[in-house]
């Protein structure tokens, strides 16, 4: 246990070099605005757990895991600055096993700067997670892989009189996996002409470019897509709409496709520690855009895989989702579902549907003592044929306050695995963890976290 622990430290140590420069870039960047005023929330754990079957085979074998986590979150919103942060990595060690360590989680950045104050801002944003290498089989330490989406690029307003806008932006975006043929590099353009229709709601004009350059050994051509639509937003004090409606086209291979472009997001407070949410669309898009746009939970960052497929092929997405957070002084509470379904120009056995629903709800039992338990169940199938995926999560776990930042928490967390229409195996696995966490906050930050 000794050298398990010391490899844990050392690994930990050089997390950094593992993890992708962009997403690191963005993190180093951040911390030092923490001695800002702003709201931050963060931790980190260590301890050990127990899987009864890893591999979620037909033969199960105990298996010990050490394991060391950081999560962090800060949220800024200031005339020259918006930031939002969120991380919840863990690094996993399974001594004896063939297995190496892995990092496991997602980290999202996202930082606007105002390099002139309502004349020229800079984004930069950066989504670091992990994806399966096959959506046929069990997740398992050899059936995930890294995955990093990074963006970055200029937004110029020029005022047109008392009301109007000429809006300018450019993006340069890299989606990298650790499967290099899955690489993709993406230049984009987009000019709109935006017309203030009060204090906190605008309409846009708006044409759009993006060039898409996958990695040469892909195989893959090049490919543009283009678009024209509408833009609503509405910035209020309780509720925040941004609807897009157009038409768009993919160039494919001398081909062209033609398609809507529809694009709908609504979150509503519905009380101070209530929150409603809703979006929808269709559109032309990749893979790496959906990460970059709904890769990460929308309440809180997860340890949790994405289900993505493997390509670097354009494909028209249709999706839905919708949830709602309640945040109490005792109880924090999550439900949220998605649905996907995503059709290939080209490749229609690649075809896809995929459903997802999800709850975590948190409870203050006493002063110091918490308790948590939620459930994720999820279907995932291709349409032509008929070959997918179902899978159940459960957990549940108790937290004690050691002292003013110290807890001890206890976790449960249950597996099950069933393939549909294939010659997959049925597997369940259990695991059982015991950490020690460090925890501080600071400001009123809230993520609907249950930790």
């Amino acid at each position: 246990m000794a050298m398990d622990m010391e490899r844990m430290v050392i690994m930990a140590i050089n997390l950094p070099r593992r993890l992708p420069e962009a997403a690191i870039a963005l993190l180093m960047g951040a911390l030092p605005l923490a001695a800002l005023a702003m709201e931050t929330t963060g931790s980190v754990s260590a301890g050990v757990g127990v899987s009864d079957n890893l591999t979620r085979s037909t033969t199960k074998k105990y298996q010990a895991i050490n394991t060391l986590g950081v999560q962090f979150g800060a949220k800024e919103k200031t005339r020259r600055l918006l930031l939002d942060v969120d991380t919840s990595l863990s690094y996993l060690n399974y001594p004896g096993s063939v297995y190496g360590g892995e990092v496991v989680g997602n980290l999202r950045g996202e930082a606007v700067l105002a390099v002139v104050p309502d004349r020229l801002n800079w984004m930069v944003k950066d989504v670091f997670g992990q994806t399966r290498r096959s959506l046929y089989d069990a997740l398992t330490p050899d059936n995930r892989e890294n995955v990093n989406y990074f963006s970055t690029g200029p937004r110029v307003i020029v005022g047109l009189g008392d009301v109007a806008n000429l809006l300018i932006a450019g993006t340069y975006t890299r989606n990298d996996h650790e499967s290099h043929q899955l690489n993709s590099q993406q230049y984009g353009a987009d000019i709109g002409i935006e017309r203030r229709l009060s204090a906190s709601s605008t309409l846009g004009l708006h044409a759009s470019h993006d060039r898409i350059e996958p990695d040469p050994s892909s195989g893959v051509e090049p490919y543009d897509r283009e678009s024209a639509y509408l833009n609503y937003a509405l910035m209020g004090a309780n509720t925040t709409v941004n609807v897009n409606g157009g038409a768009s086209r993919l160039l494919l291979n001398g081909t062209t496709f033609t398609g809507p472009r529809i694009e709908v997001e609504v979150q509503r407070r519905l009380s101070g520690r209530t929150q409603l949410f809703f979006t929808g669309g269709r559109q032309f898009t990749d893979e790496g855009a959906q990460m970059g746009t709904s890769y990460v939970a929308r309440w809180a960052p997860t340890l949790d895989t994405a289900s993505q497929t493997r390509t670097i092929e354009s494909f028209r997405r249709t999706h839905a989702g919708s949830g709602l957070g309640l945040s109490g002084a005792h109880t924090t509470m999550v439900v949220d579902f998605t649905w996907n379904e995503d059709s290939f120009e080209t490749n229609p056995l690649l075809d896809r549907r995929r459903l997802t629903a999800r709850s975590v709800v948190h409870r203050q039992l006493f002063s110091r003592l918490g308790a948590s338990a939620g459930g994720t169940w999820s279907t995932d199938s291709y349409v032509t044929s008929g070959q997918g995926l179902r899978e159940l999560s459960v957990n549940a776990g108790l937290d004690l306050r050691i002292t003013r930042n110290l807890y001890a928490d206890l976790d449960y967390n249950g597996y099950r695995t069933d393939p549909i229409a294939s010659n997959g195996i049925a597997g369940t696995e259990n695991r059982v963890w015991l950490r020690l966490r460090y925890g501080v906050s600071r400001g009123a930050l809230n993520n609907f976290s249950s930790r």
